[in-house]
């Protein structure tokens, strides 16, 4: 992200706080004694039942799907990065619920079969998003259609790699990787 900035900003980000990985796996609860504490990782609920909750409670009315909530991440959810990228950020939280036993894998695949949003819905939130940003949707597209990039730019991958062994061998890292 830095070298991105460096490379494209005029104006140097000053105020932005820029963390990473080891600062959060490592200095923070080892050095600086910080315990996260998750207290819903405590209390045992699924997805349904949280939903039925919210709805009879609060008159909580689902949106369709995860973030759906905002505009913005609806569009960059459920159109942009699966249009323009071919990333389809359903697949995260759909292996979440069949791994915790809410869903099956069929049926997760199922839900995959299916677009994210209707092809009427996206043309109007498409139209949405240009006229918000203040450009043309034709400008929004020109966008889409821009060639990906393919400049190289330094990257810490090779350091996070062995920061992740390295925890995977402490037993600090516990997530399953692929």
């Amino acid at each position: 992200m830095k070298n991105v900035i460096k490379k494209y900003c005029a104006i140097p980000i000053r105020k932005y706080t820029f963390t990473n990985g080891f600062r959060h796996k490592f200095v923070i609860p080892y050095m600086n004694g910080v315990k996260t504490v998750k207290p819903l990782n405590m209390v045992p609920f699924t997805r349904q039942e949280m939903v039925d909750t919210l709805e009879r409670e609060y008159g909580y009315e689902p949106y369709g799907q995860k973030h759906f909530e905002d505009l913005l991440t609806k569009f960059l959810e459920g159109y942009w990065s699966l249009t323009r990228f071919g990333h389809d950020i359903r697949r995260a939280w759909l292996s979440t619920l069949v791994i915790t036993g809410q869903m099956s894998r069929d049926e997760a695949l199922k839900v995959l079969e299916q677009p994210p949003l209707a092809e009427d819905e996206s043309a109007a939130l498409f139209s949405e998003v240009a006229r918000r940003l203040e450009i043309t949707e034709d400008e929004l597209r020109t966008f889409h259609t821009l060639p990906e990039c393919t400049e190289k730019f330094r990257s810490q991958k090779a350091l996070y790699n062995a920061g992740i062994r390295l925890y995977e061998m402490l037993g600090i890292e516990k997530r399953i990787r692929k």
